[in-house]
């Protein structure tokens, strides 16, 4: 679906049938299974190690290279799929918050709660640089996440949790930051 909007955007954008299509690859070069249909794409596979084996994962400043590089390239439309892993893989805003606390706490439980919200306050400055980044982006960018289920009522059929980002009907919330799809030009839930 990610590619068939992709496909529409750059061949308006250029005038040209069969526009060139940036593909931000991070689950294992998946892409690929549909590069036969979409000759167009240009793979790139974002990998948690670097070429030493290295864990290098998937923090703020590795998106923003790579929305960077497809500036630079003159893509006029680029996927990044998944970036649920900007939020919680490796690497990602909520393992670096997690980082953060063990090194204010040094593994003391107790202090935990208490230096929470400073873990926060060094971690989502990063984030919003890349927030940032995407918003003044010069290319198109079509942000694929993962879903992750919600507690039900069963009795009601709705969700035990209301939030913003979904109704009440839909059992599942984007894994990623709450606040994204509102940086979004449009959002589409696929069911």
């Amino acid at each position: 679906s990610a590619l068939l909007m992709a496909r529409g955007i750059a061949e308006t954008m250029t005038g040209r049938k069969g526009a060139t299509i940036g593909y931000v690859d991070t689950e294992n070069r998946r892409a690929l299974h549909y590069k036969a249909a979409f000759p167009e794409m240009v793979h790139f596979d974002m990998k948690a190690t670097d070429e030493a084996g290295q864990m290098v994962g998937f923090g703020p400043e590795r998106w923003i290279e790579v929305i960077d590089a497809a500036e630079a390239a003159g893509l006029p439309v680029v996927i990044l799929d998944s970036f649920s892993h900007a939020w919680e893989g490796v690497g990602g805003v909520l393992d670096l918050h997690a980082q953060t606390l063990e090194r204010l706490t040094r593994g003391d439980d107790s202090k935990k709660d208490a230096r929470s919200q400073l873990a926060w306050a060094e971690v989502k400055p990063r984030y919003r640089r890349l927030i940032d980044r995407i918003v003044r982006a010069k290319c198109h960018l079509i942000i694929c996440t993962r879903a992750k289920p919600v507690m039900q009522d069963f009795k009601t059929k709705q969700n035990a949790r209301p939030t913003k980002t979904r109704r009440n009907d839909v059992p599942w919330d984007p894994a990623a930051d709450g606040d994204l799809m509102f940086e979004m030009t449009t959002m589409v839930i696929l069911d």
